[in-house]
């Protein structure tokens, strides 16, 4: 048990120095002071700091996937599925500002490490191949216009990176919950309208 509260410790306090000090600004030092563990009991759960991060990187890689998760199983056309993406972009806006810097640390990191770049690029990959087979069929089924659905899928990843930049800098009360709902919607009436294009 004690095991496990001790490496648990240390991936805790390893989200918070990485959100407000990044992954160069922490050592491994800093984060052995925050978890208050000798630098022995880090080595002994992590050999380095960048497995911990790997590891960090890894269970955010899997909530997100568990968010998109839950709006894949819905078995509807993409309007809906959209609109249920929305509220999982929702809950991401609506978190914390430690976990949307953290967030960002992950992106930033990818610019400097190949394996955190493998990580991230195959996770925007997945997603846009996913939304443009999802846009496939519903092309095929008459349900929206015939566009590219390639465009369409890398717009859908766009806008909500987007938001949790415009989010991580925000300085006002801005309603996160209306614009990624009435985002999406927008988006949606588009796909729908040949007007619209």
């Amino acid at each position: 048990m004690e095991e496990i509260n001790t490496r648990e410790r240390i991936i805790r306090s390893a989200m918070e120095c990485f959100s407000k000090y990044g992954y160069d600004g922490t050592s491994v030092e800093r984060i052995c002071e925050s978890a208050r563990i000798s630098k022995g009991s880090f080595f002994y759960y992590f050999p380095t700091k960048q497995s911990l991060f790997l590891e960090i990187l890894s269970r955010w890689l899997e909530d997100v996937d568990r968010n998109m998760g839950e709006v894949v199983k819905a078995d509807e056309d993409i309007r809906i599925k959209l609109l249920n993406l929305s509220m999982s972009l929702i809950d991401i806006l609506t978190t914390g500002e430690k976990e949307i810097s953290l967030t960002f640390e992950f992106l930033n990191r990818a610019l400097h490490d190949e394996e955190t770049f493998k990580r991230i690029i195959s996770m925007f990959e997945s997603y846009r191949n996913y939304f443009s087979s999802l846009l496939e069929e519903d092309i095929k089924k008459g349900r929206i216009i015939n566009i590219d659905p390639k465009i369409v899928s890398y717009t859908i990843v766009s806008f909500a990176v987007g938001l949790l930049v415009q989010r991580l800098f925000s300085v006002d009360d801005t309603d996160w919950v209306t614009i990624a709902r009435e985002g999406l919607e927008i988006i949606i009436k588009g796909l729908i309208d040949n007007s619209v294009i």
